[in-house]
């Protein structure tokens, strides 16, 4: 799929579903806007899936998940803006997913990167948290990549080679 733009109306209980690529599906050159507070998701990538030079604004939802359905390959993100609360939301129990020269906007007091089991790879990104450094409260830390493995533990992601700017 290539040069698609969406918007998600506020419909429906679970509120409307965009696209979602299954694995060895590709997007690039797409947009997608959530403008309301309601349930949506915007795009699910399974493993496997490709999503490229896309612009994604998702508001406090987040913009873009990644499935727990089993497959060959990483999901992948590149040289994409993805804006919401988080940004990736990541349910890849035993899979990867591989994020590439991307923009990750959290907004909120959202993680930019929230993954539940599985690998989240980020290379040569920029993770905005919209946040002054004088307004993290203490105990926070300034890169928010909440890691929950299956057994439920949470932790903090590791930042190699990271620089605030």
């Amino acid at each position: 799929m290539s040069d698609v733009g969406l918007s998600l109306p506020s419909i429906g209980i679970d509120g409307p579903q965009g696209i979602m690529l299954s694995e060895g599906a590709t997007a690039d050159h797409v947009r997608a806007a959530l403008t309301g507070d309601y349930p949506a998701k915007s795009f699910v990538l399974d493993p496997g899936a490709h999503l490229s030079h896309a612009d994604i604004d998702a508001g406090r939802r987040a913009a873009v998940i990644v499935s727990d359905i089993a497959g060959a390959g990483p999901a992948t993100i590149t040289d994409s803006y993805v804006r919401g609360g988080p940004a990736l939301l990541g349910f890849h129990n035993g899979q990867t997913a591989l994020l590439q020269r991307d923009k990750l906007v959290a907004t909120g007091d959202q993680d930019a990167v929230l993954t539940f089991g599985g690998t989240t790879i980020v290379e040569d990104s920029v993770i905005d948290l919209h946040v002054r450094l004088r307004r993290v409260p203490p105990g926070r830390y300034l890169l928010r990549a909440t890691v929950v493995d299956a057994a439920g533990n949470r932790g903090i992601a590791r930042a190699t080679k990271a620089r605030v700017a």
